[in-house]
């Protein structure tokens, strides 16, 4: 399950970086 978690938290980095969503990572980390 851990090593699930770390690779959508990579995924989600690296689309986040690409796709510049600061303000949903804002949102989810609020969530």
């Amino acid at each position: 399950l851990g090593v699930f978690l770390a690779s959508i938290c990579n995924v989600l980095l690296v689309v986040s970086e690409g796709l510049d969503d600061v303000k949903m990572w804002h949102l989810m980390l609020t969530v």
